[in-house]
């Protein structure tokens, strides 16, 4: 079973994500996908990592349009630079 956990714009509460994660785990999840996309995904994500004994994937991308939208105001500018 996978569990998908994540903070967003909307939801920035990473507690309430932890919560979800326990209880994800305590119900036998096998992994989790990190699906943040909120502000400060790099926060999220580190405290995901710390607090998950099952292997944590992520969506990279997600993390690149929220950095390219900080960056040009919209994601409609991110080029293949910001990908690396």
């Amino acid at each position: 079973m996978n569990a998908n956990i994540g903070t967003s714009s909307m939801y920035p509460d990473i507690d309430k994500e932890m919560e979800k994660l326990r209880v994800a785990v305590k119900a036998g999840a096998d992994a989790v996908m990190d699906l943040s996309t909120g502000s400060d995904i790099d926060h999220s994500r580190r405290k995901i990592l710390a607090n998950c004994p099952v292997p944590v994937g992520t969506v990279p991308i997600y993390q690149a349009t929220v950095e390219a939208t900080n960056k040009y105001g919209s994601n409609l500018q991110m080029t293949a630079d910001d990908l690396s």
